[in-house]
């Protein structure tokens, strides 16, 4: 019902009317035509009124435009509605109230829908939460499992380097055994064959070796001297030939000397005295005795081997020899060798220059420009002598390779091959430690 807003419209009567009219089929009125038309316009009108009416009287064209005529109607009753001056706002007043009701519906159908989905999600999301602690807890199981055997194994890695560095303590310890084994096996020989001599026999020895020495006349001193002075080098470039050395001493015992066997002009003694070494040397040359004796150098006429025999055991941190034992026959040189390792401390140092004889020119040539020479000694034959003997450490160091003027050319292979049997290192010493 259309309430009455406005008491000067009779709504109940405008309210029939519109029901009447609603109800009622339509009434095909002529078309009202403009002022004016032609008799052709009111023809046309004319012809279109009949053929409608003609219309209406087919069984089933008839209903179809009465309904069609009835919608039109109803399509036009809402905008006269509207534009009613208090009906129409009570008109759009109700539409909006019912799309307001419509539209809290729909929310309502919304929020439902919504508050389902989130029951669902919130469901999916306590299922996923359990899973990743399910996960979680696995993950943390395998950790645990790793840490465990990572840990066994730094446990397995720290017993295998214990067992290794314990070897390696039990095979530096064997080593170390067997070199003193062999060094009093060594004594042990020395001992025997010097209580095998007889009083006499010492006495003719030591008259040898007196004799030895007195064999060696100034001219022949002399002579050596110059041939040193002429073929080997000036005092300053032998000392400075020798500073190679240097690092090897500064680790020996400082509370005990090292010997020069066959000093000659005492560039090395002078060399150790500089660094604050104590040294002394030893030679048979009386010019060169008096020459190193006139730079205040700690030098002495004497025969190697007895020296060494008259000192006493582990007397000496180093014994040392430059270009002396290619001079030397082969039993002497390994008496020598043992006298060292009786009269040398432990962790003491054996030191031999001499001439390379793996260069061509060298052993072919030059080796042989001193006579006094006996033959070339290569390096791997003092290596193992050296180790033979009782010493450790063996080491072979090359040295003096001749000036790259010298050499041959190209940078092929021959070429290189041919420069280092040529032009190789022209000297080499061997260095010992005793055990």
């Amino acid at each position: 019902m259309i309430e009455a807003n406005n008491p000067g419209i009779d709504f109940a009567a405008l309210e029939r009317r519109i029901e009447v009219e609603v109800r009622q089929p339509e009434k095909l009125a002529a078309p009202s035509l403009p002022a004016g038309a032609g008799m052709a316009a009111a023809h046309h009108a004319s012809a279109v009124l009949a053929l409608k009416m003609r219309l209406r009287g087919i069984p089933v064209i008839g209903p179809m435009m009465a309904m069609i005529n009835r919608w039109q109607r109803r399509r036009r009753i809402g905008p006269r509605l509207l534009a009613t001056p208090y009906l129409g706002y009570a008109v759009r007043w109700l539409k909006s109230l019912a799309l307001v009701h419509e539209t809290r519906g729909r929310l309502e159908v919304t929020i439902r829908e919504l508050g389902a989905m989130e029951t669902r999600l919130n469901m999916r999301l306590s299922e996923l939460r359990q899973e990743v602690g399910f996960v979680e807890q696995r993950l943390r199981t395998q950790i645990s499992l790793s840490d465990a055997h990572l840990a066994d194994m730094r446990a397995q890695m720290g017993l295998t380097e214990q067992h290794l560095a314990d070897l390696r303590q039990a095979v530096a310890e064997e080593k170390r055994r067997i070199a003193e084994n062999r060094t009093e096996i060594l004594f042990q020989q020395r001992r025997l064959t010097t209580a095998l001599e007889t009083g006499n026999i010492r006495a003719a020895a030591a008259a040898d070796s007196a004799g030895a020495a007195a064999l060696h006349t100034d001219a022949l001193d002399s002579y050596y001297a110059a041939f040193e002075a002429a073929f080997r080098g000036s005092r300053e470039e032998i000392k400075n030939r020798l500073r190679v050395y240097l690092d090897r001493v500064s680790g020996a015992n400082s509370n005990l000397p090292v010997l020069d066997i066959g000093c000659g002009r005492g560039e090395w003694i002078e060399l150790l005295k500089e660094q604050g070494v104590a040294a002394y040397g030893i030679d048979l040359n009386s010019v060169f005795i008096a020459d190193a004796r006139a730079q205040d150098l700690d030098v002495r006429q004497a025969e190697a081997l007895a020296h060494l025999r008259s000192l006493g055991d582990a007397s000496l941190a180093g014994l040392t020899g430059f270009h002396i034992i290619e001079h030397l026959e082969l039993n002497d040189l390994i008496s020598i060798i043992d006298e060292a390792n009786r009269v040398l401390a432990p962790g003491g140092f054996l030191l031999f220059e001499t001439p390379n004889p793996e260069n061509l020119i060298v052993g072919a040539s030059s080796f042989w420009n001193d006579p006094t020479h006996r033959s070339p000694l290569p390096p791997s034959v003092m290596r193992f002598m050296a180790g033979q003997r009782g010493f450790i450490d063996a080491e072979v160091i090359y040295l003096h390779e001749a000036e790259d003027a010298l050499k041959i050319t190209g940078g092929d292979e021959v070429a290189d091959r041919l420069n280092q049997l040529l032009y190789g290192p022209m000297d080499y010493a061997i260095w010992a430690r005793k055990a």
